[in-house]
């Protein structure tokens, strides 16, 4: 079995994994070249009827995917993103973080805010380097593909509807 490493705060590295959490972020290195195939069980992502899918985003890189058997178009129709903005408060010697507004946006207009960076990077392995895409330009992301995101700050959420 190939090494993985998960994504986690404390970016640990390990050389066998037996569970992956559904949508959170992992990536495989191999030596050597020529093509491999990963075959991963388990269960496809599920939504309830008219809900998106919510994930969270931290400031800078985020490493995502799209969890979805069909493509995800990255446009306004199928991408939002939502803001919390968060207001910290002291108790004694405690800092404790209390949301007092949250406003939600389309794709576009988060970019255009300067929440998110305006492209996605997602892996091509034909040219063996990252394919940058744009918004609501009829591009998508493949479905079982990782991309990744740049937030501009923190307390956003990605909503995505298949």
């Amino acid at each position: 079995m190939p090494n993985v490493t998960l994504d986690r705060p404390s970016f640990d590295y390990n050389p066998s994994v037996e569970l992956v959490r559904p949508y959170q972020s992992f990536w495989f290195r191999f030596e050597g070249r020529g093509p491999i195939t990963v075959q991963v069980n388990g269960a496809i992502a599920g939504l309830k009827q008219g809900h998106p899918l919510e994930v969270r985003l931290f400031r800078g890189n985020n490493m995502l995917g799209n969890p979805f058997i069909t493509p995800l178009p990255w446009d306004d129709q199928h991408v939002r993103v939502r803001h919390y903005k968060v207001k910290k408060r002291r108790f004694l010697f405690w800092r404790k973080g209390v949301v007092e507004s949250i406003e939600e946006l389309p794709l576009s207009a988060a970019i255009k805010e300067g929440w998110l960076r305006d492209k996605i990077a997602l892996w091509n392995p034909n040219s063996e380097s990252y394919l940058y895409v744009d918004d609501n330009v009829g591009q998508s992301v493949p479905p079982m593909q990782g991309f990744f995101l740049y937030a501009n700050r923190d307390n956003l959420t990605l909503l995505l509807k298949p």
